[in-house]
């Protein structure tokens, strides 16, 4: 095993009373090294059944991967449980929507679960799970517990440990990084589409109390169906606007990275933007969800390799895939949701010696400059510059 950082092993302490592991969650920056955290706790209760649960598919081979890398099961008894593959072992990894509805008698065989991404958890698809499980040791890992919709306050688990990105920054776990806020004007063609949505939106959103949920339980209601249009119609203004195209390639022309991941908030959006980079003599590829498996590990891999340095990623690289070579990121197409730019900022802050730059790209006198405030709040003011040009 490696040799914890300090911030691990207070963690570690941080799940035992009286030498005994007890419940809860550890929240930790992404690439900080949750991962190796719970093979410390997998190592420390080797003589225990344990379940590991992940979201995806992705991490769920991570984590078996890194299991034997470590030895800490043999593959006589490292099990994996997913829609393709199911096989139970003293240590089983588990994707969460492969046992949404196992039977009781499934879990009872085991003594710990390590959730990761926890904050999956107490959704409303799979908050049935922990329900079952709360006779057992339950360890959560996530990089931010709070979730948009308030349901995190279902998982009745203490939060024993935080470990943010300032303190993993200034102890050097994870780079040090800059954040570049670059502010464009939408075409003109797109402002007055803008404009119009805008206009409608702010005439009957007061109806229901400036109140987004309060629309959507309201769905019914021509007047709310027709705001939900007007949110998405808006949405698609920002996420797909054409100057984020220029600016992209201006930056990626310009800036000095070994490799670069691009955010964007549509498969459109991606495809558009590929294209446009392809034309320009800048190799990349796009990285989609709907992809074939094979495909996808196949990108990864032709990534890392270095057969191109851009990769395109409509959503899905959010959470869970491990790109530690990544020095340069775009987010072009910001969110309401804080938790994605977590993931996001965390796809380039893996351990590396030179400084991760991150840009963010944002139209100016939209919604999308509240979005962008809203998650920089938490964020060191020392590390944000806000380009105006």
């Amino acid at each position: 095993m490696k040799t914890l950082f300090n911030w691990q092993e207070e963690a570690m302490l941080s799940l035992y009373e009286n030498n005994k592991l007890t419940s809860g969650i550890i929240e930790a920056v992404t690439g900080s090294g949750k991962t190796m955290l719970g093979l410390s706790i997998i190592n420390d209760n080797s003589t225990k059944k344990i379940l590991v649960i992940t979201p995806t598919i992705v991490l769920a081979k991570q984590w078996f991967d890194e299991i034997i890398k470590y030895k800490l099961s043999t593959s006589n008894n490292l099990g994996i449980y997913y829609s393709r593959y199911k096989k139970i072992g003293d240590i089983t990894v588990a994707v969460i929507n492969s046992i949404r509805n196992i039977n009781l008698v499934f879990l009872e065989q085991f003594d710990i679960v390590i959730v990761d991404e926890c904050h999956h958890l107490p959704s409303d698809k799979n908050i049935k799970i922990f329900e079952k499980l709360k006779n057992k040791v339950i360890i959560g890992l996530t990089s931010v517990l709070q979730r948009e919709d308030g349901r995190h306050i279902l998982l009745d688990l203490p939060v024993k440990y935080r470990y943010t990105h300032i303190e993993a920054t200034k102890e050097k776990v994870i780079s040090d990084f800059i954040i570049i806020v670059k502010y464009l004007d939408l075409l003109e063609d797109e402002k007055l589409e803008y404009g119009k949505i805008n206009s409608f939106i702010n005439s009957y959103f007061k109806e229901f109390n400036y109140d987004f949920n309060t629309v959507k339980q309201c769905i019914t209601n021509p007047v709310a169906t027709e705001l939900m249009r007007g949110f998405q119609k808006r949405k698609n203004i920002i996420y797909n606007s054409k100057a984020k195209i220029i600016e992209v390639f201006k930056i990626l022309n310009f800036s000095n990275y070994n490799k670069s991941i691009i955010f964007t908030e549509t498969k459109e959006m991606a495809n558009k933007l590929s294209e446009f980079l392809i034309k320009n003599n800048i190799k990349n590829n796009v990285y989609k969800s709907d992809s074939e498996k094979v495909l996808k590990d196949i990108i990864i891999e032709d990534f890392k390799n270095g057969f191109f340095n851009v990769l395109i990623s409509p959503k899905c690289l959010d959470e869970g895939v491990d790109l530690p070579e990544c020095d340069l990121g775009i987010i072009v197409s910001g969110s309401s949701t804080k938790r994605q730019f977590i993931q996001r900022i965390g796809r380039i802050l893996r351990k590396k010696d030179n400084i991760a730059k991150l840009y963010i790209l944002c139209c100016r006198n939209t919604v999308e400059e509240k979005w962008i405030n809203k998650y920089l709040k938490n964020i060191d003011k020392n590390k944000v510059i806000y380009n105006e040009n």
